[in-house]
């Protein structure tokens, strides 16, 4: 059931409008594809915008077979930013065809606004993949950021052509199309990890059910878990590795070093984390059924020694931890130093990379992630170029 104002829209009613006018208002029944034409004032908020004609929730498109050009505006102190390119209408992409991505730079004094303040565009143009005729169904989805990158609204604008389909996808592995692809809101699988961090997976689906709130035309199926399966099969590296259980095979040398110097780690989780190795994995080989990594054995020399000479009760401050390290690599032989300075070093760009990951996750959506790794392209080229 769906909830706007006093007024009460029920999914029935929803899927029998003919424009689904009562949930989702269209702003106009326009395809804005150009720059020219985007009613940027209105994205800015500069021009004043009647409270029934935004959008609170993604709309839900219907494709009857009619001629469709419309446009919804919408608000994100309702609607995530995030999630503002996923709809209805399944997988829009494929690794043939992706989102084109285009950032504009707008000063305020071009269309009204305070002439100091300056906006960002950005625009992304999706043709979907499954669509028939090819062609045939496209999105352009225009998001307003305003000072400091905060998104404050977007306008979504829809072309679908007269006798166009979308041809249903079955979900993963489905065998049958009775389990339709539905993609689910990143803000939603972003909650569903925070959730994952201190519930069980039994826990998050009435968590996040209790967390729902009544806006107008939201989709229960896109906000909530799609199934108990995508809950368990949630991958554990997406969650805290602060709130994991500590040591461990999968622990890699960085992480071990790191919890001497961060955390106040309890003496006999380390210890078995490091249960088997010999007391200088330098100079012998770790036992076959030692549970640390081979990297680790060779790496971190004395770190049964660190536990013996540090507190483990309390944390270590970062000269301490420094000290402690040149203290373990002088011991090594000065013919193998050059091998653990890089493994040292490789385990360093590992966390920075998933340092990175993490934040662009939050950051950027799955149809921009492409070209900021382009972008880090060229700027490793010309580092090196630089270099040389």
């Amino acid at each position: 059931m769906y909830r706007k104002r006093n007024r009460v829209c029920t999914e029935m009613e929803v899927n029998n409008a003919t424009d689904n006018s009562e949930c989702w208002p269209v702003y106009m029944h326009e395809f804005i594809s150009s720059l020219k034409v985007l009613p940027v004032p209105d994205l800015a908020g500069i021009v004043n915008v009647p409270e029934d004609k935004i959008c609170k929730s993604i709309p839900q498109i219907r494709i009857t077979g009619a001629e469709i050009k419309a446009s919804y505006l919408l608000d994100h102190s309702y609607v995530p930013e995030v999630d503002v390119s996923t709809d209805n209408l399944g997988i829009w992409n494929s690794k043939h065809r992706s989102t084109q991505t285009t950032t504009f730079y707008i000063k305020g004094c071009d269309f009204g606004g305070e002439g100091d303040c300056e906006y960002v565009v950005r625009k992304r143009r999706h043709n979907h993949v499954n669509a028939k005729p090819l062609g045939s169904v496209r999105k352009v989805v225009w998001t307003l950021f305003k000072s400091g990158g905060i998104a404050f609204r977007s306008l979504i604008s829809y072309r679908i052509a007269e006798g166009a389909e979308v041809v249903l996808t079955a979900h993963g592995n489905a065998r049958t199309l009775k389990q339709i692809y539905t993609r689910t809101y990143p803000s939603a699988l972003r909650r569903m990890k925070e959730l994952r961090r201190t519930l069980p997976p039994r826990e998050v689906l009435p968590a996040m059910v209790a967390e729902q709130g009544s806006l107008p035309g939201l989709s229960i199926t896109q906000v909530l878990p799609r199934n108990k399966t995508q809950l368990y099969s949630m991958s554990r590296s997406k969650i805290d590795r602060s709130r994991r259980r500590r040591g461990g095979s999968t622990d890699t040398l960085m992480e071990e070093l790191l919890k001497l110097s961060e955390h106040a780690v309890v003496e006999s989780d380390l210890i078995s984390s490091l249960e088997g190795s010999v007391e200088d994995p330098l100079m012998t080989s770790p036992h076959k059924d030692s549970p640390i990594s081979s990297n680790l054995a060779e790496a971190a020399i004395g770190v049964g020694n660190v536990v013996q000479q540090t507190n483990s009760s309390r944390a270590m401050s970062l000269s301490e931890f420094q000290s402690q390290l040149v203290d373990r690599l002088s011991i090594a032989p000065s013919e193998r130093r050059w091998e653990i300075r890089e493994k040292i070093n490789y385990e360093l760009e590992v966390l920075f990379a998933q340092s990175i990951a993490a934040r662009a996750e939050e950051c950027f959506d799955e149809s921009v992630r492409g070209s900021v790794m382009e972008q880090l392209r060229r700027w490793t080229n010309w580092t090196r170029k630089i270099v040389t």
